[in-house]
């Protein structure tokens, strides 16, 4: 498979996620700002949504990563992304409390891409099956991390831990803390590597598995970060005027 043809496929799965997103974006909106009345939006199923969403972007970048770019590219876009998400949160700072975001999505993805670079040294060592193993564990037993436990909930972690903004980036959360978009390098750290463990896996595919031809969704794969930072205001204005005439 050609590179041209392999981020063809890789932008078509990203701008599939990113239409998943902007989706769930849209609902969001509709039940936490304009207060319509939805319960299955707050069930397990709604959160399970989210997460595969949120999970699929985030593998996604680790695959990437790995495959595209020589270093500076990569120091740059990892700052690109980082500086678009402290973008996100001072715009955020416009909206009401519940709806400011502080450690987002955005600035996980561009912090993992600048500390992908040091770790790459030593990740590029690893078999690529082991890798993926063990980052997945990791990823698993961390997961509770936001709320204090690690190991599903057996390890209690000391509560000295969970205070300061520095912190809460990290992954021990403040009490005080509250982002309407919060994604910390840990445990998220976990599966952004196991994104790069899959590379590999990405390469050996195909054409015919993974030659997707859906131009609009490539397109804007390509374009992600802008429709990223674009969508959310837009969604917002439109559901504005829709719910302020009906």
């Amino acid at each position: 498979m050609t590179g041209k043809k392999r981020f063809h496929t890789i932008d078509t799965v990203r701008g599939f996620l990113l239409v998943n997103m902007i989706i769930y974006h849209l609902i969001w909106d509709i039940v936490w700002i304009f207060g319509v009345n939805w319960t299955w939006y707050t069930s397990s199923a709604a959160n399970v949504w989210e997460k595969i969403g949120c999970s699929g972007f985030i593998l996604l970048s680790g695959i990437s990563w790995r495959i595209s770019g020589n270093i500076k590219n990569k120091i740059k876009n990892g700052i690109l992304v980082l500086a678009s998400g402290e973008l996100v949160a001072a715009a955020s700072l416009l909206m009401p409390a519940d709806d400011r975001i502080k450690c987002g999505v955005l600035t996980f993805l561009g912090s993992a891409m600048l500390i992908m670079i040091p770790l790459d040294k030593i990740l590029k060592k690893v078999n690529n099956f082991v890798g993926l193993l063990v980052s997945g564990v990791l990823f698993s037993l961390f997961w509770g991390i936001n709320e204090g436990t690690i190991v599903y909930g057996n390890v209690e972690l000391p509560r000295q831990l969970y205070s300061g903004g520095l912190m809460t980036y990290l992954g021990f959360m403040s009490g005080d803390f509250y982002s309407a978009d919060y994604f910390s390098l840990l445990p998220w750290i976990f599966m952004y590597i196991c994104g790069y463990f899959l590379s590999p896996v990405v390469l050996s595919l195909g054409e015919k598995v993974l030659g997707i031809k859906a131009e609009p969704f490539a397109f804007m794969g390509r374009h992600s970060l802008i429709i990223y930072l674009l969508h959310q205001p837009l969604v917002y204005g439109v559901l504005y005027l829709i719910f302020k005439f009906i």
